[in-house]
């Protein structure tokens, strides 16, 4: 379901109004009175990348856990824009549509950047900010990402009917085991015995820019960014530490070691040890 939001302004981020979606997403229950944690996931992930460690946190912070599929991915409906702005007010809507109040937004890759977004957009909807290995600098996404959308187009040119024909595109476009068996999570097989995409592969690739512009940001509540020092997207955490805390003054920065983009995965004690600490009220 479609429908308009109205215009917000913040003191670093003019943005103007997109028409939210209704997105899909998974709740952990927990019988605390606890402000929930609401996950916003990376580019080309889905709610189902959180599946144990948003019941792990859960547990660990006795919080009601959230997880999100961003608009033009996994359940959530497609759309023909792609930016951090559009994606912050879907995430207000969801949480003004279920009530939530307070949260503890905590987004990955391009859903930290959806969060540093939203805390800027609404500053009093939320209690914390967690960031995990984006920075509000520039990003460079173009190498990185267009084998995985020629992947994708030619899944949706040939409609392979075997999980075995999938896996021999995949293997011909992107050579690293780990990341096409994350992306196989966005191939689908259908009733007709086809096996399809399921996330908006043309519009992510077309709006492949806007995730990589630096952001305008600003929020003076407490946020904690998590980065790993084995990371691509470490660097900007070290050449930029000034930047960083002037845009979100109460800030600190937390370097897990010999971890990678896929940190919370790659070491998630660490990480849960990270994340229950901050989260304490």
């Amino acid at each position: 379901m479609l429908f308009l939001v109205k215009t917000y302004f913040s003191r670093s981020l003019n943005c103007r109004s997109y028409s939210t979606v209704s997105l899909a997403f998974t709740h952990t229950p927990n019988k605390s009175t606890n402000p929930p944690i609401v996950i916003c996931h990376g580019l080309l992930g889905s709610k189902q990348s959180w599946k144990t460690l948003g019941k792990q946190l859960a547990n660990r912070t006795e919080r009601n856990v959230y997880a999100l599929d961003a608009r033009n991915h996994g359940n959530s409906p497609h759309t023909t824009n792609h930016n951090c702005e559009a994606m912050a007010q879907d995430v207000r809507a969801f949480i003004k549509d279920n009530k939530i109040e307070q949260p503890i937004i905590l987004g990955h890759s391009m859903g930290g950047k959806t969060a540093m977004t939203f805390a800027t957009l609404f500053p009093d909807a939320l209690s914390k900010l967690i960031v995990i290995d984006v920075s509000p600098m520039r990003l460079s996404l173009h190498d990185e990402f267009v084998p995985y959308f020629k992947a994708m187009q030619e899944i949706k040119r040939i409609e392979p009917q075997t999980q075995k024909e999938v896996e021999s595109i995949m293997f011909d476009y992107i050579p690293d085991k780990s990341m096409r068996q994350f992306l196989m999570t966005n191939i689908k097989r259908t009733r007709e015995g086809v096996y399809r995409v399921q996330c908006n592969h043309d519009t992510l690739e077309r709006e492949l820019f806007q995730l990589e512009k630096p952001l305008n940001v600003f929020y003076k509540g407490p946020t904690l960014f998590i980065t790993g020092d084995k990371s691509p997207y470490y660097n900007a955490f070290v050449e930029n530490p000034k930047t960083i805390k002037s845009m979100f003054p109460l800030s600190r920065v937390e370097t897990i070691h010999d971890a990678g983009h896929w940190l919370q995965s790659e070491k998630p004690e660490e990480f849960l040890g990270l994340v229950e600490s901050f989260a304490k009220p």
